[in-house]
């Protein structure tokens, strides 16, 4: 305790004597001015980094009015190219009526000549007629004159068959004989005739039947005439239906040029409107650049204030007689952490130790916000998804040397060697080059780029917005290169580990840490997690972290003494082997059955004191609702049913226990669990093992369930899921391997949208609630206890205390 409380001393007595306040007080003013130094310097480059990027704003926003300008000029021209092109559209809507007319009226016309063709059609088709009949006439007479004619001929025989049988009776018959002659010339004289009307009747017909072909050729001349009217009519007509076709469409050309036309209007008006608000934000941007030009000179200003303040305090600090308190406050945690380096522990208290040994590219603070750390500035740029690290320079590791950007990309690669196994490589997974590295592809991380010896480039390969955050943990933290050939974990941050005993860890404030040395000079991790109240009035502890209210009720009442209590974000589970051959285990609805068979709250109530809330899913409702998280309520007896209608005999699971002082929380939570199973007819037999053997992969075969933790190294959703039910990560205890939940967590890792990644990991949470590859018990809070006399005591939202930040007063 380094003399820093009088264990026997009544807690109403004074804390200090006036010489060991005077000495409490020179460190303290020491410290803080040795932080607000070594801050204010990091506060000028944040504020020259700020007063670039308002400079870039400024011309940006030039460059953007100088665009709008130019927009505003081609909407303007094309506005006016779309009246023109309005007016020549009403002017062929114009010209297209008239064609309308024009086809109109010679669609008439065509109507008049086709009629006239049936008329002509239908009077030659009655000439025709007429000349048919004349030509049967015609054959008519020249039948009746072939009758004539063969009369005549007859006559004329006659009548000479007269002559001779006059010429036979002489004298008597001269008289018969010149009747006779004149018969014979009457007949003649007919057949005369007769040729000569038939010849006439036969021009007659000849001429009928030319009149006849000149009929019919007219007939079908009309005919064809008749046909080509009436395909110019049907030309007509389709020349009608395009026109009035062409005119509709020029209406909606119309119509639509004219909505444009207005949204044109619209959009100029809005881009003037938009040229007026770049006006205004060129302006505030320029007050702004004034601004933080103002607020530079006054940082600078404090800056060589802050340096004048450490120069006085120093001097100031020599003449005060008494030499520095050395203060120290000693801390419980349950159990010795199983790894001290960095890249390797994924343990809640190991982080608890290390969060103040280590420091990367960015810190944390006691929110988990992103703070500086090794880089006082950076940047990004969004087209090479590469972010740009500028280091402090003469930041060093507690062994004294300067770090360099050689020293991150060695950190960072390691933390990504496959041979290292990490727990927490996933954290640079999104880096370009580290598949290549992690497969032997490559002998380094191409996206770890050194340019100076300050100077860091980080390229991805797809976007991530947890990366910065990533950065900030202990676990990304850079170590010394050339130490770690020696064997030793050598860092850079608030602390060093000076002693490391199976008892307790002591730390020891680095006075050349970059970001201020801390108040406290020693911090003593005891391991131990019994007796912790009597210890504590004993003066054997200074504050205490408990997980269960028993602390809290011991010594409630005690004077000079607080206690906080802060909700984290991490989770008790029960985890099932899905590698058992057991059918318990193996079976989705048995497993359902199991999880409604435990009694959570009875665990939350009897056993924690109420100090946590009845979890589940893996994530806090506080991050992400999970009211549609139902079927899974406390039943036992439904549980029974299930399980009864599943047919399995065999009821017996093998549970895996500790054996250490990390199983004085965990075997009493696991006894809950067995007897709550127990009351449905399980049946258990139990394995015993160290806490770093626990997790091992040969120990989890050995067993059907077991029970564990979780805390998140990252304050984000994606690190309480994807860590354990991403099949490919390493701390997929349960080997649950769902398509589904792989393909939307990786969906995630690119997703920047806040809303749409909190949808998507809602939606994991369900289907892993559903799957019930593990039971979620309880989501923890941690409680802190100490004296009035320690302030600045902060849990963050990963239950981890920033010693840094811790002040002793009296």
């Amino acid at each position: 305790m380094f003399g820093l409380f009088n264990k026997n001393r009544d807690p109403k007595a004074p804390r200090l004597s006036a010489n060991r306040h005077v000495k409490l007080l020179k460190r303290n003013q020491r410290c803080i001015t040795d932080k607000i130094a070594k801050n204010m310097a990091g506060i000028v480059d944040v504020t020259e980094n700020l007063l670039e990027m308002t400079d870039t704003i400024g011309q940006y926003t030039h460059v953007q009015m100088a665009s709008i300008g130019k927009v505003v000029d081609e909407i303007t021209s094309y506005s006016a190219y779309t009246e023109e092109v309005l007016a020549n559209t009403e002017t062929s809507m114009q010209l297209s009526r008239q064609t309308m007319g024009v086809v109109a009226e010679g669609n008439k016309t065509v109507d008049k000549s086709i009629q006239a063709m049936r008329d002509i059609q239908s009077a030659v088709t009655e000439a025709r007629e007429v000349a048919n009949v004349l030509s049967d006439r015609a054959t008519a007479i020249n039948s009746m004159l072939e009758v004539i004619k063969d009369i005549a001929d007859t006559t004329r025989l006659l009548s000479l068959n007269a002559a001779i049988e006059a010429a036979r009776a002489g004298e008597a018959g001269r008289g018969f004989a010149v009747v006779a002659k004149e018969v014979k010339r009457l007949s003649e004289r007919s057949v005369d005739s007769v040729n000569d009307i038939y010849k006439t009747i036969q021009q007659i017909t000849a001429s009928i039947d030319k009149t006849l072909k000149a009929l019919s050729l007219i007939l079908d001349r009309v005919g064809v005439g008749t046909l080509a009217a009436t395909d110019t009519t049907k030309a007509f007509q389709a020349v009608l239906h395009s026109v009035e076709s062409t005119n509709r469409a020029f209406q909606e050309i119309s119509g639509a040029v004219s909505t444009q036309t207005a949204s044109l209007e619209k959009i100029v008006a809005s881009t003037e409107d938009m040229s007026t608000t770049f006006d205004k934000l060129l302006s505030v941007v320029e007050t702004t650049a004034v601004y933080a030009h103002f607020t530079k000179n006054t940082v600078v200003a404090m800056d060589h204030s802050s340096s004048e303040l450490a120069d006085i305090t120093a001097k100031l600090l020599a003449e005060v007689p008494h030499p520095e308190e050395v203060t120290a406050l000693t801390i419980n945690i349950p159990y010795e952490p199983s790894t001290f380096d960095p890249h390797l522990t994924s343990e809640f208290y190991g982080a608890q130790m290390l969060s103040n040994v280590h420091l990367g590219l960015l810190g944390s603070d006691d929110q988990e916000r992103i703070t500086p750390g090794l880089a006082s500035k950076w940047y990004f740029e969004h087209e090479k998804l590469t972010w740009t690290f500028y280091l402090r320079k003469g930041a060093k590791f507690t062994n004294g040397r300067e770090i360099t950007a050689d020293d991150v990309k060695f950190s960072l690669e390691r933390l990504a060697d496959p041979k290292l196994e990490s727990p927490v490589g996933w954290a640079l997974d999104c880096v370009h080059g580290v598949k290549e590295f992690q497969k032997g592809q490559a002998v380094d991380v191409a996206g770890l780029k050194v340019i100076d010896r300050y100077t860091l480039a980080i390229k991805l390969h797809t976007p991530y917005g947890g990366f910065l955050t990533d950065l900030g943990q202990f676990f990304s933290g850079v170590i010394a290169k050339e130490e770690l050939a020696k064997g030793k974990i050598i860092g850079c941050g608030p602390y060093a580990i000076v002693e490391q005993t199976k008892e307790q860890c002591v730390l020891e404030a680095f006075a050349g840490y970059s970001k201020g040395e801390p108040f406290v000079k020693k911090i003593i991790f005891k391991y131990g997690e019994t007796g912790l109240a009597e210890a504590f009035k004993r003066g054997d502890y200074d504050l205490l972290w408990h997980e269960t209210s028993k602390v809290q009720s011991e010594l409630k009442g005690r004077p000079r003494t607080t206690s906080i209590t802060e909700s984290i974000m991490g989770y008790y589970y029960i985890g099932f082997n899905l590698k058992s051959s057991h059918l318990l285990v193996q079976n989705r609805e048995c497993r359902r059955a199991l999880a409604m068979a435990m009694n959570k709250e009875r665990i939350v109530t009897n056993l924690l004191g109420g100090m946590a809330s009845v979890a589940k899913g893996p994530i806090p409702p506080s991050l992400i609702p999970n009211h549609n998280l139902t079927g899974l309520d406390y039943n036992p007896k439904l549980a029974r049913e299930i399980i009864d209608r599943q047919g399995i005999r065999n009821l017996k699971l093998r549970m895996l226990l500790r054996s250490d002082a990390s199983g004085a929380l965990f075997n009493p939570i696991a006894e809950y669990i067995m007897e709550d199973l127990r009351a449905i007819g399980i049946e258990f037999s139990t394995e015993s093992v160290t806490r770093p053997e626990y997790t091992r992969p040969e120990s989890i075969q050995r067993c059907d369930i077991f029970l564990s933790r979780w805390v998140a190294d990252t304050p984000d959703p994606d690190n309480l899921v994807t860590p354990f039910f991403h099949s490919k990560n390493s701390l997929n205890y349960f080997t649950y391997h769902n398509a589904e939940v792989d393909r939307k967590l990786d969906v995630v890792k690119t997703t920047i949208n806040p809303k749409k990644r909190y949808e998507i990991f809602g939606e994991v949470q369900h289907l892993v609630y559903n799957d019930a590859p593990a039971v979620f018990l309880y989501h923890q809070s941690i409680g802190a206890t100490f004296g009035d006399t320690i302030k600045n005591v902060r849990i963050s939202p990963k239950g981890i205390l920033k010693c840094e930040d811790i002040l002793i007063v009296g």
